[in-house]
């Protein structure tokens, strides 16, 4: 496994062991679905939280914008991959350095509601 810290500028893009980064997201997901399932609604966002600021969950979605980028330039008349190996090759400064704040999921989780009580 690749460890990288904020001092680490030689870190290369293809020597990543993506197996265990996707481990490490997986996990957290399958305990989300097994919460969100049995309805404990604070160990959900616990574990969402938990989810949006690890570095495993960062990466991933650095690699999915990579492909995603580099099926779209591939696959026109741009040529080479441009500046796409410049953002592989900082894709962990940009997610280690400062003012950079992990997003929360589109929609929050909230525990289902009671109809509410009519009084006559």
């Amino acid at each position: 496994m690749l460890s990288l810290g904020a001092s680490s500028t030689s870190a290369n893009w293809d020597a990543i062991d993506w197996q265990p980064i996707e481990a490490n997201v997986r996990r957290p997901q399958m305990r989300i679905a097994k919460a969100t399932r049995e309805g404990r609604w604070g160990k959900v966002k616990a574990l969402q939280w938990l989810l949006t600021h690890s570095f495993s969950a960062k990466l991933l979605a650095v690699r999915r914008v990579v492909r995603l980028a580099m099926d779209v330039v591939t696959g026109s008349d741009f040529g080479p991959l441009n500046g796409l190996s410049r953002v592989k090759g900082n894709f962990h400064a940009r997610f280690l350095g400062e003012g950079m704040a992990a997003r929360s999921f589109p929609y929050p989780t909230y525990p289902p509601q009671k109809p509410p009580i009519l009084h006559a």
